[in-house]
């Protein structure tokens, strides 16, 4: 889609489960927005967030790191019921350089190792990103940590961090934290 001077455009998708859309303008050129919505879990109406525009200059180099903090990861018993104040978390990656990268993702948590005990534990995942490939990693948590999370009940304030770690791309990674009752999406580009 081309929009000219001093124009305002809507650009409308359906029907995507992951994506992003690029603009592509001179330097100082363009003032760009963006909003999600979706379905409401919970009622007929439709929930949404705004979503940022990330210059390509926030990419990821090989040996960076962005890290986000506060993730929740609720339990599947909080998901079932619909708990509103409680989040999924999921993990966009972005290669937005037009080449190949391999980033970790590395996951930092605390959880419940009896009556009057905490545990801290780490886990990590490698995944490999071709040219201008758009990755959605649903239920970050499960995916990262395995099969045990089902013993680790909430995990709050989570530390998430992504690390290019091979490649000549470039990465830009975006948390999306869903409400389990309302169905309100937050979308975080740190």
């Amino acid at each position: 889609m081309s929009v000219p001077p001093m124009a305002t455009s809507d650009v409308t998708i359906s029907g995507l489960s992951a994506g992003y859309v690029r603009v592509t303008a001179p330097g100082g050129s363009v003032h760009t927005s963006g909003r999600i919505t979706a379905a409401a879990t919970q009622s007929s109406g439709q929930m949404g967030s705004g979503l940022p525009a990330i210059p390509i200059t926030a990419a990821l180099n090989a040996g960076e790191t962005t890290r986000f903090t506060g993730v929740e990861d609720a339990s599947d018993a909080q998901v079932g019921a619909g708990t509103t104040g409680t989040y999924r978390s999921n993990l966009m990656l972005i290669e937005a350089l037009g080449d190949t990268a391999q980033v970790r993702v590395t996951v930092r948590f605390t959880f419940s190792a009896g009556t009057s005990t905490t545990a801290d534990a780490a886990a990590f995942h490698d995944f490999n990103l071709s040219a201008n490939q758009p990755m959605m990693i649903n239920d970050l948590a499960r995916t990262i940590i395995g099969p045990q999370r089902d013993a680790l009940g909430d995990l709050r304030n989570m530390q998430v961090d992504v690390t290019m770690v091979d490649g000549d791309g470039g990465v830009i990674p975006v948390i999306e934290s869903i409400d389990n009752g309302s169905g309100d999406i937050v979308v975080r580009n740190e």
